[in-house]
């Protein structure tokens, strides 16, 4: 196994973090740009999200691993119906690589134990006992290949050693995690939240990113709407495009956090909302 990143978070919240980028970031020419935008891909901004997946690309190509034995597969942190940002990274990293002459599969690792609250709140061992190999599903077609996984932070490494136990055990021959930041040891957990935060903080600011053209709706967006109080999430879904309230829709149907005690007065408001519309 291998990690790399494209910064190391530098600064604090109320001074204002910086992402520094890595050697080999710098080596591959990939800038990771300001903690205002990775805030913004955390929220759905699609097109950071294409520019971390194509820098991201040539830091992996710069480091030589795509030598390796074995056909390559890429994937992100597994989920259910509400893709993490992370998500958005694969379809940009896997079309840079096929510019540099390297194919590469998709799939999609299945999570079917949700987390009741906002993982980036967590400490270690919160994060440990709520994230474990079991709760994931890996599809049989990774036997035998190299796996790129791509995530957006390297907090604590619970979630990277769930997945690599995972994919490992599903017969992936050699697996790689590729991160946007990685944070210094010796931070609090806590310091993801607070750089989630950098310029998204209110549900103003997603409805406003929501409204920007390539806008890509994911988990923490889904989270943060589900979790209003009826009154607020009434006026969010009166203004929210007519895409991300369809978006809504469906996780409220079928994504498993919308069961979840948090959520779930949200997802059926959301679905009696939609049932009494006009059709």
């Amino acid at each position: 196994m291998t990690r790399h990143a494209l910064a190391r978070l530098d600064g604090a919240a109320d001074a204002g973090f910086a992402l520094t980028p890595t050697s080999l970031a710098r080596r591959a020419g990939a800038d990771p740009g300001t903690a205002a935008a990775y805030s913004r891909f955390k929220h759905g901004d699609g097109a950071v999200a294409a520019r971390y997946g194509e820098a991201l690309a040539l830091t992996y190509l710069v480091s030589g691993r795509t030598q390796r034995r074995g056909p390559l597969v890429v994937t992100s942190s597994g989920y259910d119906v509400a893709p993490p940002a992370a998500a958005a990274l694969v379809a940009p990293f896997v079309a840079t690589l096929a510019r540099h002459g390297h194919q590469a599969r998709v799939v999609v690792v299945h999570r079917h134990v949700p987390s009741d609250g906002d993982y980036a709140t967590w400490g270690a061992a919160q994060r440990r006992a709520r994230l474990r190999p079991a709760h994931l599903t890996v599809p049989s077609d990774v036997r035998g290949a190299h796996v790129v996984a791509l995530d957006d932070v390297r907090v604590t490494g619970a979630h990277e050693h769930a997945a690599h136990v995972a994919l490992r055990a599903a017969g992936a021959r050699h697996v790689d995690h590729l991160y946007v930041v990685r944070v210094p040891r010796g931070r609090p957990a806590s310091v993801e939240a607070e750089l989630n935060a950098a310029s998204v903080s209110r549900v103003e600011d997603v409805l406003a990113l929501a409204a920007v053209p390539g806008f890509v709706p994911n988990a923490r967006v889904a989270r943060r709407l589900l979790a209003l109080a009826p009154a607020a999430l009434d006026a969010a879904l009166a203004d929210a495009p007519s895409d991300l309230v369809a978006w809504l829709v469906r996780v409220a149907a079928r994504d498993g956090l919308a069961g979840l005690p948090r959520y779930l007065p949200g997802a059926e408001r959301v679905r009696a909302l939609d049932a009494s519309r006009p059709v």
